[in-house]
């Protein structure tokens, strides 16, 4: 166990941390898995993902980019009537973030996960564009470092 109590334990039906203590269900961490990896199987080069499934008071899992900064996530498992909808995309300044404390998110959900994440890039792009002008107004120069 790790020093946080957030390794989960399996004891019969229950796949749960000491540090969450919800006595989580193995059927549901196995469900967070199958719907992450159908995810990412339907995503725009399946490759450059990875699946990411975490316990907080239930299962949830989510996909993150390679580069980081982008994460398309699902839900709860075992409040999704339907895994293969409601994808949500979250942006991150932090690289190595997990998704869950995204800079940029919003609650549309998608059906496709990859409309997900292009919905979050377009949002990215129009706040970038706009930050650029700004700065551009106020004669602040760019230079590649």
């Amino acid at each position: 166990m790790n020093s946080n109590g957030w390794k989960p334990i399996r004891r019969g039906p229950i796949y749960c941390s000491p540090g969450c203590g919800a006595k989580c269900l193995h059927i549901h961490y196995t469900a967070a898995v199958a719907a992450a990896e159908a995810c990412k199987a339907r995503m725009q080069d399946p490759s450059q993902w990875v699946i990411q499934v975490h316990e907080n008071m239930g299962w949830f899992w989510g996909l993150r980019h390679v580069l980081g900064h982008i994460s398309v996530r699902g839900g709860q498992v075992q409040y999704q009537e339907d895994p293969t909808k409601g994808f949500h995309a979250m942006l991150n300044s932090d690289a190595d973030s997990s998704g869950c404390n995204a800079d940029w998110h919003d609650d549309r959900e998608f059906d496709d996960p990859n409309e997900a994440v292009i919905h979050r890039l377009k949002f990215a792009k129009r706040k970038i564009n706009g930050a650029v002008r700004l700065m551009l107004k106020f004669g602040m120069r760019f230079t590649q470092r």
